[in-house]
């Protein structure tokens, strides 16, 4: 896989060989570029800030964070090395959520482990699709933790939030 960079949309993804893009334009091999300079060109993309130090985050390889495995592009806070994973074919190259230092990368696993086999536990008992039983169970969390549906997703937690999940999930 190789990190390709899209002139006309001026957004990154990544692929084997993208040949040309929907609009004829040709995509641009940008793998060997470091990530300061590939944070220069991405004025075009969402812009992703760090919430523990107001640092610009930067679209980098996960073999950064991940002892040189990748598993396709995160968004990393150089400064203190928080980040979070982009959506997977995303050309806009979307954060799954917000920046996690170690911190919170733990307790969204932790909320995760709570909450995850309660929508699965859905489509066992019901015969329901994936996105059925995990919408279903999200608006159930949603009303527990007294927050709009549309805000409720574990990517978007802060660590208080996470704890109460797996408070809300285990009673």
């Amino acid at each position: 896989m190789k990190l390709w960079w899209h002139p006309e949309s001026d957004c990154y993804f990544w692929d084997t060989d993208p040949g040309e893009g929907p609009d004829g334009a040709l995509f641009s091999d940008v793998t060997g570029i470091d990530e300061h300079e590939r944070a220069a060109w991405k004025s075009g993309l969402r812009r992703v800030v760090c919430p523990y130090c107001d640092v610009e985050a930067v679209l980098a390889d996960s073999a950064e964070v991940y002892s040189g495995r990748s598993y396709g592009p995160i968004w990393l806070c150089m400064n203190c090395r928080a980040y979070v994973g982009v959506h997977q074919n995303d050309d806009q190259c979307r954060p799954l959520g917000r920046l996690a230092n170690a911190e919170l990368r733990e307790w969204k696993k932790k909320a995760h482990a709570a909450f995850d086999p309660l929508w699965r536990r859905k489509i066992a008992k019901e015969n329901c699709s994936k996105g059925y039983a995990r919408g279903k169970g999200y608006k159930w969390l949603a009303d527990k933790l007294g927050i709009p549906v549309e805000e409720c997703h574990i990517g978007m937690f802060d660590v208080d939030l996470c704890r109460k999940v797996v408070e809300v999930c285990r009673s």
